[in-house]
């Protein structure tokens, strides 16, 4: 039997992610801290063979929803 889990996240937009990372890091930095943080997140999933990942996209046409079986 596996796991289903969900992650929520936003979708990757500048100076829409990471909002008070940005002062300190700039709009484009906080906005690679996400990306690197999200591909970081779903990589060590990635690794468990018993947990189905699906990544669900706010502010994506019709809630985008990408699943990993």
């Amino acid at each position: 039997m596996s796991t289903r889990l969900c992650i929520f996240t936003r979708v990757p937009r500048l100076g829409a992610v990471k909002s008070r990372l940005a002062v300190a890091l700039g709009a484009e930095g906080a906005l690679a801290a996400h990306c690197d943080l999200v591909e970081h997140t779903l990589a060590g999933l990635a690794a468990i063979p018993e947990v189905d990942t699906e990544l669900w996209l706010d502010g994506a046409p019709d809630a985008l929803r990408l699943r990993r079986a």
